[in-house]
């Protein structure tokens, strides 16, 4: 775990965050909040992250990761759609969009 300073109208405020997590075999990374320059990710950048993430730790069980983002299959799909992660996941076990 590192520590980071956060900057909050010019007064450090000091927070934690975990680049790593721990899940038993090792260590995956957090998901993360900012760009490289230190702003807010859009929030469509961070969904199609964790999208990916959660088919890749699901090895590709698309009903599975629909019920651990908590939406259904069919917002799945449309959300591959919208974000262009469609054509990133055809070597996966999903059916074909």
């Amino acid at each position: 775990m590192r520590e980071r300073s956060l900057l909050v109208n010019d007064n450090p405020v000091e927070r934690r965050l975990l680049d790593r997590t721990d899940r038993g075999f090792g260590y995956e990374p957090a998901l993360a909040l900012l760009d490289e320059s230190g702003h807010v990710r859009a929030l469509a950048d961070i969904e199609a992250e964790a999208i990916r993430f959660a088919i890749s730790h699901y090895g590709g069980q698309m009903s599975e990761v629909a019920r651990r983002l908590h939406i259904g299959r069919s917002t799945l799909y449309r959300k591959l759609v919208s974000l262009g992660l469609d054509a990133e996941i055809s070597g996966t076990k999903a059916p074909a969009l």
